[in-house]
């Protein structure tokens, strides 16, 4: 543990040069932050927030892969995200079934990692996704609704993406990944009692669960805000998850001192929060592989920046914030613990 926190200490500082992207994450941010200005330009800012989530999140599918590719991974995740919009915004009002609801979701999404990298991303986003619409203020959009704002973020992020080429030279879109087994195949080669996806879907439920029902027993405003966290933090492995905890922290303390700079020491005027969002997912999407706690920053701002857009004010909420995030590191940290790996057999 003690390792893993010196690790992350050290990680806030080192980027890794690397694995930085300009150019794609440049090209979603300003996309996104377009969409928002469209959307207060045309008096619905309460569609800002699913039409960006969906902008937002599809340029997260950008992992470096080639443009025939990278189109099809984008769809793919627009597809997983609006699914826990829609999820969100139907089970945000059934009561105590909503707990169960959770759980199975959050073990859905955990699980995901099983299919691979591209799987354990989607359902990560899916179950932040989820976690967002379950415990955001209502507004007169229905699940349905808004899971198709969100759907249409995605796509028009898609086809900006692709367009050039598209034009100039369309045999690129097809796509060049290798054959893969099937998807049951590689879901069964992980149903192991001991496996790794396995014990962190059930591990990820039970955080899940606990945020979900700490948030609801607080009654803090923002009441997505505790689950959403748990659901970016937690890792497969305990050392990972340690590590990100505390990476996440620091990220999201910058986060919230930079979006009260930003937005309560600036105009407030709408378009401003439209640049505002912008740099935000720039800054994530930039950071995301190459330091986490920097992507984290540009996360909590972009976050902070679309719901003052719905009238919450960021000052006043503040302290809530820091309350919640610190509250998820300590529930995800605890659930790291559960169902811990069998020591291996000596050779």
């Amino acid at each position: 543990m003690a390792f893993a926190l010196k690790s992350a200490l050290i990680g806030t500082t080192h980027i890794r040069r690397e694995q930085m992207k300009l150019r794609r994450p440049l090209l979603s941010a300003v996309v996104t932050a377009i969409l928002t200005a469209l959307c207060i330009a045309g008096g619905e800012p309460k569609l800002a927030f699913p039409l960006a989530v969906g902008a937002w999140f599809a340029g997260v599918a950008d992992t470096g892969e080639a443009i025939g590719d990278h189109w099809r991974s984008m769809l793919w995740t627009t597809v997983w995200v609006s699914m826990g919009a829609l999820l969100g915004g139907l089970t945000s009002q059934i009561g105590y079934l909503e707990f169960l609801t959770v759980a199975a979701i959050a073990f859905a999404c955990g699980f995901a990692g099983a299919i691979g990298p591209r799987g354990a991303l989607n359902g990560l986003l899916m179950l932040v996704v989820y976690a967002v619409f379950a415990g955001a203020p209502t507004t007169d959009l229905g699940a349905i609704q808004t899971a198709l704002v969100v759907v249409l973020g995605g796509v028009i992020q898609v086809i900006i993406a692709i367009l050039p080429t598209a034009v100039m030279h369309p045999r690129r879109l097809r796509s060049s990944r290798p054959p893969v087994e099937a998807l049951l195949t590689r879901l069964r080669s992980h149903t192991a009692i001991d496996d790794m996806f396995l014990r962190h879907a059930a591990r990820l439920a039970i955080a899940m669960v606990a945020a979900t029902a700490l948030s609801s027993a607080t009654n803090w405003p923002h009441e997505y805000w505790i689950p959403m966290t748990v659901a970016w933090m937690t890792r497969p492995d305990k050392d990972g998850t340690s590590t990100r905890v505390v990476e996440r922290i620091l990220g999201t303390l910058a986060g919230i001192l930079a979006a009260a700079i930003l937005i309560d020491g600036l105009d407030k005027g709408p378009y401003v929060l439209a640049v505002i969002i912008g740099c935000g997912v720039f800054v994530s999407l930039v950071f995301l592989q190459a330091n986490y706690a920097l992507a984290v920053v540009g996360l909590t701002t972009t976050v902070i920046a679309l719901f003052t857009l719905l009238g919450e004010p960021v000052s006043g909420t503040a302290p809530y914030r820091i309350a919640a995030t610190l509250a998820a590191g300590v529930i995800t940290v605890l659930a790291s613990f559960l169902w811990p790996l069998k020591p291996a057999d000596p050779a």
